[in-house]
């Protein structure tokens, strides 16, 4: 059976380096390379609801009416932040915002350095949920 601690410390691929050998590029991707940028978020969601109801029973044009009516209101808060690439064509042009991240843009580009702006957006709605439920009664 293969020892692969062995085999780990032989090619040194726990070294968080570049040994400058043919594929031994062992840094740990950053934020940069290509697909982690889009894997680093974070997405928060509160909700306050609210309801009330009224529950009635009655008669409408000589027969019996029950049912009730009511309204739930709910107010949802959300926030999400993750990174956004820089469209500059060159670093220097690139908004004081950008961060440079070791990685690689794409599947077949050269390792470098990538530049992204961590972005938030918030958002805030309120729905409003009216209801009405009525049953007849039994005509006699």
């Amino acid at each position: 059976m293969p020892d692969f601690g062995k085999v780990a410390e032989l090619l040194d691929i726990y070294c968080n380096c570049d040994n400058g050998l043919l594929g031994g590029d062992y840094r740990l991707a950053s934020v940069g390379h290509f697909g982690s940028s889009n894997n680093n978020f974070e997405v928060n969601e509160t909700s306050l609801g609210a309801y009330l109801q009224l529950d009635f029973n009655t008669e409408l044009l000589d027969r019996a009416f029950r049912g009730n009516v009511g309204v739930r209101v709910v107010e949802t808060q959300i926030s999400a932040s993750g990174w956004a690439p820089c469209a500059a064509a060159t670093p220097a042009q690139n908004s004081p915002e950008c961060q440079a991240f070791f990685g690689v843009a794409n599947a077949t580009s050269a390792p470098g350095d990538r530049y992204l702006v961590a972005t938030t957006v918030d958002h805030n709605y309120t729905d409003v949920l009216p209801a009405l439920n009525l049953t007849p009664g039994r005509v006699r």
